[in-house]
């Protein structure tokens, strides 16, 4: 199986669930593609039209299938095959930034509730001039790992200086307002859970972290299908 894990990072802290739901049905073999079908994906405009354009392509390469990973958007006409088979893990990144110089104590209890998630794989960020990663949390306390230690350069002697051994706290008020929010959905119905988690505690706070909604706005979805993939 090619695709083991698919990835997304919502830019505008809103998970959508017709955007990671069909991450999570990905197929086992990549889509393949003619040449000439390659070539027009490279013309797209930014206005979401084709340009006319002449291709010149063997007959014989005409009907050669090339594999491409990652693929370009779906073409007018074009027959894209794919072998479709089970779900595929979805990791989702949600960069934020809740503060100006510090973070804004009104978002400490939104960052537990989806720390507590059973999606959660925990957040990204840190303190001034050093990076951390936050795996969970204990009353206003963050739990982190630290594998930053500085030593000298002996990889080949002492490979386990490059992990860290012992999980450390920090105060949630001392971290610093730029971090990203970690979620891990194994499937499609792990994907709907997460929605609908995130779509509660939205509904129940002034101050949502992460947002979610079922379809992507249509600015949004003419803005990815009018960009080319090279």
């Amino acid at each position: 199986m090619r695709h083991l894990l698919s990835m997304c990072v919502p830019m505008d802290g809103v998970v959508y669930y017709d955007q990671i739901a069909p991450l999570c049905r990905r197929a086992a073999s990549p889509p393949t593609y003619t040449p000439a079908q390659l070539a027009m994906s490279f013309v797209l405009a930014g206005d979401s039209t084709l340009r006319t354009t002449t291709v010149a392509c063997p007959p014989a390469a005409q009907q050669r299938s090339l594999p491409l990973l990652p693929p370009p958007p779906p073409l007018p006409g074009a027959a894209v095959t794919a072998t479709a088979v089970g779900d595929v893990p979805c990791l989702i990144l949600v960069p934020l930034r809740l503060g100006v110089e510090r973070l804004n104590e009104e978002y400490l209890p939104e960052l537990k509730k989806l720390l507590s998630l059973p999606q959660s794989v925990g957040l990204i960020g840190g303190r001034q001039k050093e990076s951390l990663y936050f795996v969970g949390f204990q009353d206003d306390n963050l739990i982190y790992l630290d594998p930053h230690i500085v030593h000298k350069a002996d990889f080949v002697q002492h490979p386990e200086t490059y992990h860290c051994q012992f999980p450390q706290s920090v105060d949630m008020r001392e971290i610093e307002p730029s971090l990203a929010v970690g979620f891990y959905c194994s499937n499609v119905a792990d994907a709907r859970n997460l929605v609908d988690a995130l779509t509660v505690i939205q509904n129940h706070t002034s101050f949502p972290v992460v947002s979610a909604a079922e379809h992507q706005p249509d600015y949004l979805v003419e803005s990815l299908s009018s960009s080319a993939y090279f």
